[in-house]
């Protein structure tokens, strides 16, 4: 995770506003992400006894909400604490979350997101620096 946070500082959401990411810590065990601009916050890394990489999301200091990732296959999926692994709700959809294999963008489906639904269903964010 912190190779993706590390290609490029600049990422850009779907309506153009930057968002700046930083890694500010990194171990073996675990590590921290730094947000600013569109989204002020951090994200914690650490894997877990389960051995899926355990996401916490502070926003404004306050904590937001949690998160899974595996890398499956080429893309990592994100899903949501408590989810169940099923993908919906409907057949087509994919993954609650997903960053790309090559780390060049990052997606969520707000509506597979209890408690973190949004008028707009998708949200995203591509690297715009190099």
């Amino acid at each position: 995770m912190c190779s993706y946070a590390s290609f490029s500082r600049d990422w850009m959401d779907r309506e153009g506003r930057s968002l700046h990411v930083a890694v500010e810590s990194e171990t073996q065990q675990d590590a921290i992400i730094t947000l600013s601009g569109v989204i002020n916050g951090r994200i914690e890394l650490s894997i877990a006894p389960s051995l899926w990489l355990r996401v916490d999301v502070y926003l404004g200091g306050a904590w937001f909400g949690r998160g899974w990732i595996e890398r499956g296959y080429e893309e990592c999926e994100i899903w949501p604490d408590g989810s169940d692994g099923i993908i919906g709700p409907r057949v087509e959809d994919d993954p609650p979350g997903r960053i790309s294999k090559r780390g060049s963008w990052i997606q969520f489906d707000t509506s597979q997101w209890p408690g973190h639904e949004r008028p707009e269903r998708w949200v995203g964010f591509e690297i715009t620096g190099a």
